[in-house]
């Protein structure tokens, strides 16, 4: 797994299910609720990739969070976004990458 932080927040990014399956998940620093809107990309062992747009809402101080199933094998992934609060504020979250 990876897990990145830097002043806006934490992400994660985890690899399991004997390679075939990713889990990911944001947590921005933030009072607000927020909307988080993200991307993982995974490179599998055949070498072809794909892209996925991932996203969800939370409270200030919780983390959203989702899984993503693939049919083949997966070599790398990556995975980073931005929330938005409702005052348009958006927080960058760092890039969590990770190998199986």
């Amino acid at each position: 797994y990876a897990t990145a932080r830097n002043k806006h927040g934490v992400s994660r990014l985890d690899i399991y299910n004997g390679g075939k399956s990713v889990t990911w998940s944001a947590r921005p620093y933030t009072s607000k609720s927020y909307t988080f809107k993200g991307l993982v990309s995974v490179t599998f062992k055949d070498n072809t990739t794909q892209r996925t747009v991932v996203s969800g809402s939370g409270k200030g101080g919780s983390a959203v969070s989702g899984s993503l199933y693939f049919n083949k094998k997966i070599k790398a992934a990556s995975f980073m976004g931005e929330a938005y609060t409702g005052d348009k504020l958006y927080i960058t979250l760092p890039l969590s990458e990770t190998y199986n």
